[in-house]
């Protein structure tokens, strides 16, 4: 399993960036998936391709990463203070650790 951070260039509206959940260690297919299968992509995604933002994959989490960790990271709220493409990185990487 494997999370995974997208970034959008441009920011779409309000949203700059995405964090995905895959059931393989390599979440290559599925961020496919959401680039080029419209049926399979997630909504956010798809508009901010519509928009014209490039969409660069930011960070992956490979291993034991779960759906808990995906949703630890999406309710802190604060993926531009560290994602590695923005370039701020004024917090250091979350990393996931087994409990």
């Amino acid at each position: 399993m494997s999370v995974y951070l997208l970034h959008f260039d441009p920011r779409y509206k309000h949203a700059g960036h995405y964090i995905g959940f895959s059931t393989n260690d390599d979440p290559e297919i599925r961020i496919n998936k959401h680039l080029h299968s419209w049926n399979c992509s997630n909504p956010l995604v798809k508009a901010a391709i519509r928009a014209g933002s490039e969409i660069t994959v930011a960070y992956v989490w490979n291993g034991a990463a779960d759906r808990t960790f995906e949703r630890s990271l999406k309710n802190r709220k604060d993926v531009c203070r560290w994602c590695p493409v923005c370039g701020q990185q004024r917090r250091p990487i979350p990393q996931f650790t087994k409990r």
